[in-house]
């Protein structure tokens, strides 16, 4: 047969509908507007629009406006549908023919038993394609292969809805999951995917002990920017024997999310052999809670001079009003951290430094303090924080501590 047009392609993607009533029904499938028309065929709804405008004024299609299923809004959108004449072109073209198999279907658009008919390997890389978050062009697609039903949008990324995935992960048994998270966790790691979807995609793999040691060779940047499915993941892992390593990385992410129960469980699970640390974290927690007096009680019973020690100890002083006894704490963990190598929450010291020093009388340190803590946050939230805070002190009308979240 010779190459479809795409006027042609657009009859035979509406022929699939010639029996849908628009005069009569309220909801019309989503694959019926221009966007629905362009993701089916692979091209552009400006380009769709230009084509379903020509198949118009040629009589081959009419237009109706309903609402469009699962959408939101239900607000009514235009609709296009095979006319008679429409109609009548397209079976003269098909020649008694099946419309897929002329016009193949992908998986946003076909029966869930053409995706069953499909070998194990190519399910499984479609099932990946459904679990991977990040965008993945048609060329990166796992196995480095042509996969049947796979839907290509006009820029060459792999475009499965987001029903699709829906409808698709959750016929999936357990089994079949793991292995659809495993060829996800692999396509990750070959295609520097994110930290969070490697962890999420191993953990889901049942990939425990890969999942853990790339958790723990990257735990700073998970406690900098916590994402809270990836802090739930690694909670889960810190219950396994030999994993309580990461319940501090748990507990501590937990913190920053402002998620004080779980913290505190994550925190419990931290070893009893680091008395220091496990101190420290409850600490934390107890600042958080609003319980000044008892966070600080229990900093200085844990304090042993080491960086998170000292860190914790320097905000419980500060929080009680005892900012000469802060800053010394304070700078002792800066300098615990210069000697180390490891700067992990050197923002965080340097502006609880700053604070302390403003209450103290000094305006101009803690200036100084608050842009060197703006310079080295990593955080986004944290850094525009401190660029107002920047802005506030080094004004006429600079404040101190009372008022302001450190």
């Amino acid at each position: 047969m010779k190459e479809l047009t795409q006027s042609e392609r657009t009859m035979m993607h509406l022929y699939r509908y010639r029996f849908f009533n628009m005069d009569a029904e309220k909801v019309a499938p989503f694959e019926l507007t221009q966007d629905g028309i362009g993701e089916a065929l692979g091209i552009s709804r400006s380009y769709a629009s230009l084509i379903v405008g020509r198949m118009g004024k040629e009589g081959l299609i009419r237009m109706g406006r309903l609402a469009i299923a699962d959408d939101a809004g239900r607000n009514p959108r235009k609709v296009y549908l095979l006319s008679s004449k429409g109609e009548e072109r397209c079976r003269t073209l098909i020649d008694g023919k099946d419309p897929d198999d002329i016009l193949p279907r992908n998986i946003n658009h076909c029966r869930t038993d053409c995706f069953d008919a499909l070998g194990r390997e190519d399910r499984d890389i479609l099932g990946a394609l459904m679990l991977i978050e990040v965008p993945v062009h048609h060329r990166q697609v796992p196995g480095g292969r042509s996969v049947p039903l796979l839907p290509v949008d006009p820029s060459g990324f792999v475009s499965i809805r987001r029903r699709t995935r829906k409808l698709y992960t959750g016929r999936a048994d357990a089994e079949t999951l793991r292995r659809w998270h495993s060829v996800a966790a692999d396509w990750c790691a070959d295609n520097s995917g994110p930290l969070d979807e490697r962890i999420l995609h191993l953990v889901g793999a049942e990939r425990i002990r890969e999942a853990a040691k790339l958790a723990g060779s990257n735990r700073y940047a998970i406690m900098d920017s916590p994402d809270p499915g990836t802090v739930d993941a690694l909670d889960l892992i810190s219950r396994n024997p030999g994993m309580d390593d990461l319940a501090e990385v748990a507990a501590f992410s937990y913190l920053r999310l402002g998620m004080l129960d779980k913290a505190r469980s994550a925190a419990g699970r931290i070893s009893d052999d680091s008395v220091c640390l496990k101190g420290a974290m409850m600490a934390e927690i107890l600042l958080a809670e609003g319980r000044r007096s008892a966070a600080l009680e229990r900093a200085l019973d844990v304090y042993c001079a080491d960086v998170r020690t000292a860190l914790v100890l320097g905000k419980c002083m500060a929080a009680n009003d005892r900012h000469a006894e802060a800053v010394v704490y304070l700078r002792k963990a800066r300098r615990c951290m210069t000697e180390s190598g490891c700067l992990f929450r050197l923002d965080e010291a340097l502006r609880w430094e700053a604070e302390s020093y403003l209450s103290l009388g000094n305006p101009e340190l803690a200036l100084h303090l608050l842009e060197a803590a703006y310079c080295s946050a990593k955080d986004p939230g944290v850094t525009e924080m401190l660029r107002n805070r920047v802005d506030v002190v080094s004004s006429e009308d600079g404040v101190g501590l009372q008022g302001v979240h450190i």
